[in-house]
């Protein structure tokens, strides 16, 4: 894989490698509801991830996840910068109607009033929610 940053897949490496830590205890749990695993990177490209091509990096969990689930296989990004595409995923709004379109170290924005992120509806409906990465998302609390 030439041409592609070793410290950034090493990164992406190292999160998968934890997240097929995390699939056996889950898949052991019984559920009536389907289990949720929103995977997001950032700096990534479909090209460097074997499930969206031969080309791409084997991740065998990965792999066995999408092989059960849901893949996107086209969607883009909202915003050229991580923390503004976070604000979008996270609240389900173009970041620009809650005014967190500028990168959150030039400027954060109050959670607009009656605004709920998308981990308040998924609790409201008796999931767990945890997020183990960054929680940024440009929002500052009121």
């Amino acid at each position: 894989m030439t041409g592609h940053h070793p410290l950034r897949l090493m990164t992406l490496v190292r999160f998968f490698l934890l997240l097929a830590c995390l699939v056996p205890v889950v898949a052991e749990a019984k559920q009536d509801k389907p289990n949720i695993v929103w995977i997001v990177s950032e700096d990534n490209s479909a090209k460097w991830l074997r499930i969206y091509g031969p080309g791409g990096a084997p991740m065998p969990t990965v792999e066995r996840l999408a092989k059960n689930g849901l893949i996107f296989n086209h969607a883009f990004s909202c915003a050229p910068v991580c923390s503004v595409a976070r604000s979008t995923i996270i609240s389900g709004c173009y970041a620009p109607r809650t005014g967190a379109q500028y990168h959150r170290k030039q400027a954060t924005v109050p959670m607009p009033d009656g605004l709920k992120m998308f981990p308040f509806y998924l609790r409201k409906n008796g999931y767990h929610t945890t997020n183990n990465s960054k929680e940024d998302y440009n929002f500052h609390p009121a």
